[in-house]
């Protein structure tokens, strides 16, 4: 582009990439594809990198500015086969992916994208409701983030998003970068992880148990500095009502052969799976 706004926007938490190494690194982790989604692609510092990785190149914009010009920097660049979506990430219908150009709704999706700090773990949870159709995710957070995500159990950040995470992908640390890799540059540090989708996920939920399976495990995490047990006593009647009793408690524990002194850090998650089976039985 010839014309580059100088000024990100605070209120859409740009900070724009700027260290070639880190893009190229980033780059270098996105496989070839037949459907590929940058998701906040802003001025185009990786965009322009990867033309050519796939042949339906989907671009998600919510800036008004950069939305309208980043189709002309990839037409400079020799993309002919990008489109771009002006939208908001917390709003749009992934299904537009693949109905854009009438593609197979079998065809497995890679996402990369430097997300917006304020609102990234919202679009990654809107990701992982998409988890049937990704192949691999190439995401940039607030490293405090990352580090909660890829999180492993017994950790101090192990929690409720390490684990809905976990259960369908691989996650990696790839790169850390300081403020000095961006501009404007941020206060923090960033993280970028590689979540390669897992051939079977950990645990097999069906679709209307998620919601329960996600209550529970939230409750366990309530209070963190409580044992497990302690924290279910507090919060179980908000997710099994008919089972908040403490002789209760005890005989759920018991029967997942879970230690009830435990912290929920320390819990894998196939044994809140276990745990959640029991609490289902019981009802």
């Amino acid at each position: 582009m010839k014309r580059k706004r100088v000024f990100a926007k605070k209120s859409l938490g740009q900070n724009f990439l700027v260290d070639q190494k880190a893009i190229q690194t980033i780059v270098d982790q996105v496989p070839e594809t037949e459907l590929l989604l940058e998701i906040g692609p802003g001025r185009g510092a990786i965009s322009t990198h990867l033309v050519g990785k796939s042949a339906n190149y989907f671009l998600l914009e919510k800036d008004d500015e950069l939305a309208s010009a980043i189709g002309t920097t990839l037409f400079v660049h020799g993309s002919r086969t990008h489109h771009v979506f002006h939208d908001d990430a917390l709003e749009f219908n992934w299904e537009k992916i693949w109905s854009e150009k009438n593609l197979d709704s079998s065809k497995k999706l890679v996402v990369v994208g430097n997300l917006p700090y304020n609102v990234a773990t919202e679009i990654l949870f809107r990701l992982l409701d998409l988890e049937q159709k990704i192949e691999k995710m190439v995401l940039m957070f607030q490293k405090e983030v990352g580090d909660r995500i890829a999180a492993k159990p017994g950790t101090k950040h192990y929690g409720f998003i390490s684990i809905a995470t976990s259960i369908y992908f691989d996650i990696e640390k790839i790169l850390v970068l300081g403020p000095q890799s961006f501009k404007p540059a941020p206060k923090v540090h960033s993280i970028v992880l590689s979540l390669q989708k897992r051939k079977e996920p950990l645990i097999h939920l069906a679709s209307d148990e998620w919601v329960l399976f996600s209550k529970l495990v939230r409750a366990c995490f309530a209070h963190r500095r409580k044992t497990v047990e302690n924290s279910l006593k507090i919060e179980i009647s908000k997710v099994f009502p008919t089972l908040s009793s403490s002789d209760t408690i005890k005989k759920i524990f018991s029967q997942a052969k879970i230690d009830e002194k435990r912290r929920a850090e320390s819990i894998a998650i196939e044994e809140f799976y276990t745990l959640y089976k029991v609490c289902r039985s019981m009802q």
